[in-house]
């Protein structure tokens, strides 16, 4: 069977709109998955975000409750630390923030040290501990740590509320432009 140059034209002619149809449904589907996904994992960098703020707001109050229940009513403390659920969510979600992450842990760390210290001395003799001790060194640990707390949530939030990509494209921008004569 041959086909002949005008059966080819009418086919082209019948046809013609309706691969035009398909090519727009093909289109108009990719570009709603495409933003459908988007949305999806802006969605779950919020919700990710959200738990790693709580996480590292939760240690700061776990640092104080461990001050209070361990070093002054020298009681047992047995809630986890959330430090090590906070430090996943950064490492999985947000590794752009890694050295804002070390700090939060080193502040941590230090304001532990702090306490351990305080443990260590009650354990010597805790009457002349407790007349002699000053909360002020761990208060201004607990407060270095909440302002690294602070710092790397503010940073998460604006990468997730597309503020960092903005400020990228403003710097692009900027660069690309020629010098001034």
């Amino acid at each position: 069977m041959q086909i002949s140059y005008a059966d080819a034209e009418n086919f082209a002619k019948a046809f013609g709109p309706m691969i035009s149809m398909i090519l727009a449904t093909v289109l108009a589907a990719s570009l709603v998955h495409w933003y459908t996904v988007r949305r999806e994992l802006k969605t779950l960098k919020q919700q990710k975000a959200e738990a790693m703020a709580t996480a590292l707001y939760d240690n700061v109050e776990w640092l104080k409750g461990y001050h209070y229940t361990k070093v002054l009513q020298r009681k047992e403390f047995e809630d986890k630390c959330p430090l090590s659920a906070a430090h996943m969510l950064q490492r999985l979600y947000f590794p752009r923030v890694e050295a804002e992450m070390k700090h939060v842990i080193n502040t941590h760390y230090m304001a532990m040290t702090c306490l351990l210290g305080e443990l260590a001395k009650q354990d010597l003799d805790y009457d002349i501990w407790r007349q002699g001790y000053n909360t002020l060194e761990f208060n201004r640990l607990c407060t270095l740590h909440g302002s690294a707390v602070r710092e790397i949530v503010d940073q998460c939030s604006r990468m997730v509320n597309g503020r960092v990509w903005f400020a990228k494209l403003l710097l692009l921008t900027r660069r690309r432009r020629p010098p001034a004569l």
